[in-house]
């Protein structure tokens, strides 16, 4: 929940900044939302924590418990959602350098050795683990889809005698 609206924020933001006056930014919508991206919004913390999130959305699975309908249905729209989540942050991560390149071109500066290497740190980290929090969400609803669901009971029936 927290990491949406953290996604949502820094797409609010991105939005909110104008493009015009003397407090504008030069640059697409896309430019502006990099730069609501770039640190701190969206780090690597975000992916471990969406990688978490899977992690404890399969321990049902791990502990071999019985799953009703329900609970499944739950678990794969968590899934579905963090997958979501993992991917916006990457892309926001993929914007937030495409921001910093642009930064440099708007004021005619070189890219110096030093920030290319935190650049790709930077992109390397909240990409790599977003991109790993999507292959597990995905991952874990094909194992969600596959297991088998508890039959409901039906509560109206009269219970059997021995």
């Amino acid at each position: 929940m927290v990491q949406a609206i953290v996604v949502i924020g820094v797409i609010l933001e991105g939005l909110a900044v104008s493009s015009r006056g003397p407090q504008g930014l030069q640059g697409d919508v896309f430019y502006r939302i990099g730069l609501a991206a770039y640190i701190p919004n969206f780090t690597t913390t975000n992916g471990v924590l969406l990688i978490l999130a899977v992690g404890l959305v399969l321990l049902p699975l791990a502990a071999h418990t019985r799953m009703r309908q329900p609970q499944r249905s739950a678990a794969v729209f968590t899934l579905t959602a963090v997958a979501v989540l993992a991917a916006i942050v990457g892309i926001g991560s993929l914007l937030a350098v495409r921001a910093q390149f642009h930064r440099f071109d708007l004021f005619h500066q070189k890219i110096d050795n030093v920030s290319r290497r935190l650049l790709f740190t930077y992109l390397a980290g909240t990409l790599g683990t977003a991109a790993v929090a999507v292959a597990g969400a995905l991952g874990a609803i094909g194992l969600y889809r596959r297991t088998e669901v508890e039959p409901e009971i039906d509560r109206e029936a009269p219970a059997p005698t021995p």
